[in-house]
């Protein structure tokens, strides 16, 4: 499903971010940037008058995942965020085999069903015949016009991390953006961040997300990871032109004065370094290595799993 903004006070709805906006300096409701970071000052990031941001967290969360409960609350000016990611009606099955990169044969009580797989990775390292999976059942999935019944989320891997045990990975390409909205609205950044977005056009891209960080507008590209190799997580795990062009588009709004950042969610526990799949894109690593030269925030941080949610944890080590 298509992920948009509620409309604005006079009934429109735009995701757009143009640098060429008019002012003041801020993220209105609807979306829109109303206008750039003036380029004053030194550094990659240049900075400009600060502005007080007193607007409520606007938090825009359609996505396939269910929310039991939310609890927000606006403290000294700070939001204060609980929000509960929670899969329903879990099952287990054993992986059989993958046709192609949507579906997946499962045993599943005994029985061969077809799921949907919701990563379209290659997945090679961990989706073998055999292999423990977790899988969201959908009773009704008939009525929503679903194909199947069931969607892999999550597959239990051995020998898996830096202490080469079983690990739970979750393997849902749509949580770790969710993931990440809950960890910044949190105050994962530890800055004041406010009026959170989702999916939002800059230039010939769409990012992620976009919020306002100490009153500067910023931009946020969030990748999931789950290709791991004795405790150190690399992406990606097949090439991605798309990848490598949102890269470059983040560090042109770096040097056009937006904050920017990269935050990879690793979809896992057992990890020490996050770094650029060299070998599978070395383009994309490339790319990474110039947009941090010049000035984008390149983080990695791993995941609380269990067989219900995901939650970002512990910051993990970059190396580019």
């Amino acid at each position: 499903a298509r992920l948009r903004t509620p409309k604005s006070a006079n009934g429109t709805r735009s995701n757009s971010f143009r640098p060429d906006s008019p002012s003041p300096a801020n993220f209105h409701g609807d979306g829109r940037l109303s206008q750039p970071p003036h380029h004053t000052g030194h550094g990659p990031f240049r900075t400009r008058p600060q502005t007080s941001v007193k607007s409520p967290l606007n938090l825009a969360f359609r996505h396939p995942l269910l929310y039991n409960n939310y609890d927000l609350q606006l403290k000294s000016g700070k939001a204060m965020v609980e929000i509960i990611m929670q899969y329903n009606n879990i099952v287990t099955g054993t992986f059989i085999k993958r046709p192609n990169r949507f579906i997946a044969h499962v045993l599943i009580d005994g029985r061969e069903t077809v799921c949907h797989v919701k990563n379209t990775g290659r997945l090679r390292e961990f989706l073998l015949p055999g292999a423990s999976l977790l899988l969201e059942f959908h009773p009704d999935a008939a009525l929503q016009g679903r194909k199947t019944a069931y969607s892999v989320i999550g597959v239990y891997k051995d020998n898996a991390g830096f202490e080469h045990k079983r690990l739970l990975i979750n393997m849902d390409s749509q949580a770790p953006n969710q993931a990440a909205a809950e960890w910044l609205a949190g105050g994962g950044l530890a800055s004041a961040v406010t009026n959170i977005k989702r999916e939002i056009t800059y230039h010939d891209s769409r990012f992620d997300l976009a919020f306002s960080e100490d009153g500067h507008p910023a931009f946020m590209e969030v990748k999931g990871v789950t290709l791991e190799q004795d405790g150190a997580a690399m992406f990606p795990d097949a090439p991605t032109e798309r990848g490598v062009k949102h890269i470059m588009e983040l560090r042109e709004a770096a040097l056009e004065g937006y904050r920017a950042y990269i935050l990879f969610v690793i979809q896992m526990k057992g990890i020490l370094s996050f770094s650029p799949n060299r070998n599978t894109h070395p383009e994309f690593a490339d790319a990474l290595k110039l947009a941090s030269e010049s000035g984008v925030r390149i983080l990695a941080r791993d995941c609380i799993v269990t067989e219900h949610t995901m939650k970002i944890d512990m910051p993990v080590n970059v190396i580019l």
